[in-house]
């Protein structure tokens, strides 16, 4: 039954294979015979349908379908938050980027988007991760590989075929998982695509400010955040019990409106869930959840059976393992890994030993964080994190506990210009290392924008004149981004009368690597409410100063 059944379900690709080679036989005929096979469109099927087969963070053990589990997400388009189960319904062809924020699900929804595509058997979608791309590689490179791996004969002529047939559409995920050198080269790269092949089609996961965003050829999408009312079916998806989604649901409205805040995103409610569980308690900040996370993973076996431990490989105390893993996670932040090769991890592994004095031996620490917390994950002799943010908490939390001469280092480090290499972490540093973030980074980043500024540290940035601010503006090129899925990103606000969502803002200088952190937050502010006060609608709103608006109307 299970031969019929996967069978049946991929003759789903005979369409799109047969019109491959119906367009492709005169030139390429011999090469594309194989999709004629049964054998060959069965292969093909499988490894696009294991895309949906991945594990999660609250079920970490063994692989899940993601049909399971998957709660549907809603796209920002015409200014509403719209259901998306078609990648049709994002417009009927063109390339875009859809961003979300920390946690929101993004690369969930692009392996969704793929099977639904599939399901659909009028294309081939082809899904890879954009972190897997090494840096001796291209773009170009790194998807001729894919495609082998797919069972696709490969050259130039080939790959022009295909991509000119419009029987592909490629999704990539996780743009902002680059290695930072490769980000220049690989935006050029899909601009080169986006021109040359009209009739390719390429959807991308970001978080913003990735540099993706900024391409006049791709269009810009914002998943939509959950709200309250999305609090009972997602937990239903993901706890089969109907009396513990009933604690859950209690404990969260019994919580503060921080926490009511911060559930916003499919990441922090299962954080939710496996904390919840451990504790029988609702963190009350970010890096709370964090916090408890990797105790809570480190001996959930453990807790599970009576009289049970499993086996550390380790021999180390549950404190010691967590204080190596988070400086094993600040050096792989360091030098931009988030795929580790066996060698990376045992460069990271040994200089997380120097920081920290403590002893591990790599085939051991691999195992314990593979098996034991499962906060990695190994695929073929490469390791990588089961979340992009659990690197970042990790890193800022090694900073956090580290010497304060140490500290005063980092944050010096970051506050000449490499802070927005570590954005996310600053925002774990915050809550977590207060006191020192806000002593040698903040004020200090306060101080460079008051003297770019050329106000006094105790003069309200409120007073400043409309001169000083145009002055500031005019050294940035301002992109923005509207989620009306008709226009694409412009240079300019809209015109009066348009009425556009503002979605993003991306502000491009001559000197942004070494642009303040403090001032850049202070120019994406006016920037932003300059940009709505451009509608006539929001002109009048009394939540902007009237010096604002009068701003507005001058520069419109």
């Amino acid at each position: 039954m299970a031969g019929e059944s996967l069978l049946a379900a991929a003759k789903l690709l005979s369409k799109p294979l047969e019109d491959l080679y119906s367009l492709g036989k005169e030139k390429a005929g011999s090469r594309l015979l194989r999709w004629r096979q049964a054998k060959h469109i069965n292969s093909l099927y499988k490894k696009i349908d294991a895309v949906q087969k991945i594990k999660t963070i609250w079920q970490i053990d063994k692989e899940v379908k993601l049909m399971t589990f998957y709660y549907p997400l809603k796209v920002q388009i015409n200014n509403k938050a719209t259901p998306i189960t078609d990648i049709r319904e994002l417009g009927p062809s063109g390339n875009c980027v859809i961003q979300g924020i920390v946690g929101q699900g993004k690369s969930i929804f692009l392996r969704y988007l793929c099977i639904r595509e599939l399901a659909l058997g009028k294309r081939i979608p082809i899904f890879f991760e954009l972190r897997r791309i090494e840096r001796t590689q291209t773009l170009r490179s790194h998807i001729d590989g894919v495609l082998k791996t797919y069972g696709f004969e490969i050259n130039d002529d080939l790959f022009d075929f295909y991509a000119s047939s419009g029987k592909f559409v490629f999704l990539l995920d996780a743009f902002d998982e680059l290695d930072s050198e490769l980000v220049s080269g690989v935006v050029n790269e899909l601009e080169l695509l986006a021109q040359q092949y009209p009739n390719l089609q390429i959807i991308i996961t970001s978080r913003t400010d990735s540099g993706i965003e900024r391409s006049a050829h791709f269009r810009v999408y914002r998943l939509s955040l959950l709200t309250p009312e999305d609090h009972r079916p997602f937990l239903e998806k993901i706890v089969p019990e109907a009396d513990r989604v009933k604690d859950l649901l209690k404990a969260i409205k019994g919580s503060t409106a921080q926490i009511h805040e911060l559930l916003r995103t499919p990441l922090m409610l299962t954080l939710l869930v496996l904390v919840y569980k451990a504790e029988q308690t609702i963190p009350s900040a970010l890096s709370e959840f964090y916090e408890n996370l990797f105790q809570t993973l480190l001996t959930r076996h453990d807790k599970s059976k009576p009289g049970y431990s499993r086996k550390r490989h380790c021999e180390l105390t549950d404190r010691q393992i967590k204080t190596i893993f988070e400086g094993f996670c600040f050096v792989a932040r360091q030098k931009g890994y988030l795929v580790l090769t066996e060698e990376q991890l045992a460069e990271c592994l040994g200089t997380a030993s120097k920081f920290t004095g403590l002893k591990c031996d790599e085939k051991g620490f691999a195992q314990d964080i593979t098996k034991v917390t499962c906060l990695m994950q190994e695929e073929a002799f490469r390791y990588h994190f089961i979340h992009k943010s659990v690197l970042e908490f990790h890193a800022a939390s090694f900073v956090r506990h580290s010497h304060n001469d140490m500290a005063v280092k980092f944050y010096a480090k970051l506050q000449a210009g490499a802070w927005r290499n570590w954005h996310q972490e600053l925002v774990f540093l915050s809550q977590i290392d207060t006191y020192r973030f806000t002593k040698y980074f903040l004020i200090p980043s306060l101080h460079d924008t008051f003297k770019e500024l050329a106000v006094s540290s105790d003069q309200s940035p409120a007073e400043l004149t409309q001169e000083q601010v145009f002055q500031l503006l005019e050294k940035n090129q301002v992109a923005f981004t509207t989620e009306t899925p008709s226009v694409s990103p412009t240079m300019a606000p809209a015109a009066p009368g348009t009425a556009p969502m503002l979605s993003s803002i991306t502000l491009s200088h001559d000197t942004l690597g070494v642009r303040g952190y403090s001032l850049t937050q202070f120019e994406m502010n006016y920037v932003s409410q300059l940009f709505q006060l451009a509608n006539p609608a929001l002109n009048a709103s009394p939540r902007f100063p009237a010096m604002l608006r009068q701003l507005g109307e001058r520069h419109p």
